[in-house]
């Protein structure tokens, strides 16, 4: 499979689903997360296409084959959970394993972050967990600092839980 085989694009009908399963499966296998995690997913995902705004918050997905093989969504209405003003978190980061180490992810956080840049946002955050290297060394590669370590009681049991920031 080349690159040039993957389509970037926004939301898509049934794109949603398809990252949603994604990670019901991929941290299921990987953190033993169960329903309330794919519930979770479902609900974030839910509010950000209810509530989404042209130049707030951006859509952005990879497609092989007309499904939804990766995403990385910018949300912009969570400036008070940021903790500044002017502030866009990004949400749902994730590309199918088997697709892993081809760029994908690497393109959809570069194509968000630029676009967090021409938006004007100032401030831009993620939360994520330990152990996650991968994902990691792409956030740091696009200007993300870990700024925060905690451990919170999340699906049931306590994660090594971490937020990244960048500031423009």
């Amino acid at each position: 499979m080349s690159n040039s085989q993957i389509e970037f694009d926004g939301y898509r009908p049934g794109a949603v689903g398809d990252i949603v399963r994604l990670h019901a499966i991929y941290y299921a296998e990987h953190w033993g997360f169960g329903p309330d995690f794919e519930a979770s997913c479902a609900l974030g995902f839910g509010e950000i296409l209810r509530d989404y705004r042209e130049g707030r918050d951006r859509l952005g997905f990879a497609y092989l084959d007309g499904r939804a093989v990766g995403s990385c969504q910018v949300d912009g209405r969570l400036n008070a959970e940021a903790g500044v003003d002017n502030a866009a978190r990004l949400r749902f980061v994730i590309v199918d394993p088997a697709l892993a180490g081809k760029g994908i992810g690497r393109k959809l956080i570069g194509d968000a972050v630029d676009w967090i840049d021409r938006a004007g946002y100032g401030h831009s955050w993620l939360t994520t967990f330990d152990g996650l290297g991968a994902a990691r060394h792409l956030y740091e590669a696009a200007g993300f600092t870990l700024t925060e370590t905690y451990t919170a009681s999340s699906y049931g049991r306590p994660l090594p839980e971490q937020r990244f920031d960048r500031v423009r």
